[in-house]
């Protein structure tokens, strides 16, 4: 679900990009704070700075 969200807020290349990150972050506090990330962030690189940040990469 937050795939689609990158997707349709930022682009399919950034939702690409993002995907594998996406599925290394279990924990659900961690999945609810990335959902607010899509909303908050208008910039794709800062939501995917961030990203990384939570992911260890």
């Amino acid at each position: 679900m937050l795939t689609l969200q990158v997707n349709r807020r930022y682009g399919p290349g950034m939702a690409e990009e993002v995907s594998p990150l996406l599925q290394g972050v279990r924990e659900l506090r961690l999945l609810e704070a990335v959902g607010e990330w899509v909303i908050k962030y208008d910039d794709g690189q800062v939501f995917f700075k961030k990203l990384k940040e939570v992911a260890g990469r």
